[in-house]
């Protein structure tokens, strides 16, 4: 993915193609995120990343954090 290409890749981290990918087209820093937001409150017991092809970019320093829904 490039960042200003105008296509938003966004999805591309979600859907279960290790053929695609979502990318910054840019060196992490600490400022950067990545969220995702459900529709409906969801129990979510575990977070499994696949890096496919990517296996070199991956995120440095990983922080998973849950909010109820009133923030």
């Amino acid at each position: 993915a490039r960042v200003g290409d105008g296509v938003d890749r966004r999805p591309q981290a979600v859907d279960g193609d290790l053929g695609t990918r979502w990318g910054s087209a840019s060196p992490q820093n600490p400022q950067m995120s990545f969220t995702i937001r459900f529709a409906v409150p969801q129990s979510v017991r575990g977070l499994e990343m696949l890096f496919g092809e990517w296996r070199h970019d991956f995120p440095q320093r990983l922080e998973v954090r849950g909010e109820t829904e009133s923030g």
